[in-house]
């Protein structure tokens, strides 16, 4: 079998397609390997998983697509397994964002992960 396919039996004639969440690197492959957090796979029979961009993460292994990090948080790095939380002081409103914003004066937020500034 073919990178991206995978025998379930020694000597196998026949050859099944790895899922969306999973990839097989190398040919005569016996089984499928799930995608490392912060990494995710469309597609079936596929090589290689490929890292979550910045703004998105994915926090568990077999992910078939990267989730957009939530208001009050962002990921400025690529293939993060969780998005890190706006520091007190600044604020996201928006999802998939790869920074937060300083509060304007005379705002601010006392705690992490806020998406307004108050």
């Amino acid at each position: 079998c073919s990178a991206g396919y995978f025998s379930p039996t020694a000597g196998g004639q026949s050859c099944e397609k790895c899922q969306a969440g999973t990839y097989s690197p190398q040919p005569g492959s016996s089984s499928c390997t799930a995608c490392a957090v912060g990494k995710a796979q469309s597609q079936s029979n596929q090589a290689s998983c490929t890292a979550c961009p910045k703004g998105y993460y994915a926090a568990s292994t077999g992910q078939a697509s990267c989730l957009a990090c939530p208001a009050g948080t962002f990921a400025n790095v690529t293939g993060l397994s969780a998005c890190f939380e706006c520091a007190a002081g600044k604020a996201q409103a928006n999802q998939n964002q790869e920074s937060c914003t300083p509060c304007a004066k005379c705002y601010f937020t006392s705690t992490t992960r806020q998406a307004v500034c108050s």
